[in-house]
């Protein structure tokens, strides 16, 4: 595709709601080089693995911290068990058992333990389960970075349309720092970590395009729009005119439904309406009792549960269902239960 070609319309998932006009910047992260080299001293090699995780969870740390600011504590959770992952005792055990016994640079071993996990994940059947494999990936770079002592880099251009081949947890909330517009990948559904972080950080994302990464170019000017699911590259001066009306109308709701969410919902004859929300995930429902819902209508346990590796016995849903209850309480909520 020509940089100069406009209105080039191109389709993908509506993310994240919203619409944003910038200019596009085209985000990469280089692959790191992991040689199988040999080491002369383990216990040094362990140590330095050792100096790599505690500032990988540093940094995680500091990211969390941001994100509690722009989404609050329960939101910004994702941070914390990808932290829990850096924890993790049998993961951390067999990283340094192979270190021992190969001899082998801790950075090749990283990658070749954490690479079995994304593997699997990226076999299963749920798409949910792929999507996550981008954050068990996200983590596994980060080691591999700190031990080679390199900087993280998440800077980017301000005011600016990131398009990417993948968007990771950290980078979706570390660009908000540049006021980021939108984002836009090559990879990535609903339900990704992503995705969930856009919604509550109100930015408009379209994701899994596929190929934007090639029919895009540094600087184009895009529009994206994630209500329909579409990304518009250099568009004419008629359809920025259109999308800059539609902004303007769009602000303008906003700012009266804000104005109208905490009064009662009743017609001119005095009629009340409740307000019901349908739950997929529970990312979720922070979003739906913000915004004064009287209940949940619908909950679809099949989407609540799609990440589990099994089927979720009595307890699991029991503990579910009651955290679902308790913070809607004392509202109504609408379990459908699986077949």
């Amino acid at each position: 595709m020509s940089s100069k070609e406009t209105n080039i319309i191109l389709h993908g998932i509506a993310a994240a709601p919203g619409i944003s006009i910038a200019k596009a910047h085209l985000y990469s992260k280089q692959k790191e080089d992991v040689s199988s080299q040999t080491v002369d001293d383990v216990e040094e090699a362990i140590a330095n693995l050792d100096v790599a995780l505690e500032q990988s969870k540093k940094e995680l740390r500091k990211i969390f911290s941001l994100a509690v600011d722009k989404i609050g504590e329960k939101r910004a959770a994702i941070f914390d068990a990808q932290i829990m992952i850096l924890d993790d005792p049998i993961l951390i055990s067999n990283i340094k058992d192979r270190i021992r016994r190969e001899k082998k640079v801790p950075e090749f071993i990283v990658d070749s333990e954490i690479s079995k996990y994304t593997q699997l994940m990226n076999q299963a059947d749920e798409a949910y389960m792929k999507e996550r494999s981008h954050d068990i990936e996200d983590i596994k770079n980060r080691i591999i970075r700190n031990l080679k002592k390199k900087k993280w880099k998440s800077r980017i251009a301000t005011d600016v349309i990131v398009v990417t081949t993948n968007l990771s947890p950290s980078d979706t909330v570390l660009f908000t720092r540049m006021n980021v517009k939108g984002y836009v990948t090559d990879f990535g559904g609903l339900t990704s970590h992503a995705a969930i972080l856009a919604r509550s950080l109100n930015i408009p994302a379209v994701l899994g395009l596929h190929d934007a990464t090639n029919k895009i170019h540094e600087n184009n000017e895009l529009i994206i729009d994630g209500y329909k699911g579409l990304v518009i590259v250099n568009p004419d001066e008629e359809t920025l005119n259109e999308y800059k009306i539609k902004i303007e109308k769009l602000h303008s709701y906003d700012e009266e439904l804000h104005k109208l969410k905490d009064l009662p919902a009743k017609t001119t004859d005095g009629k009340t309406i409740k307000l019901f929300a349908n739950l997929d995930l529970m990312e979720e429902l922070e979003f739906i009792t913000h915004n004064c819902a009287r209940g949940i209508g619908l909950v679809r346990t099949e989407q609540l549960f799609n990440h589990l590796e099994s089927f979720p016995d009595e307890e699991e849903q029991y503990i579910t269902y009651k955290d679902l209850a308790d913070r809607i309480y004392p509202e109504i909520v609408t379990i459908r239960a699986f077949d």
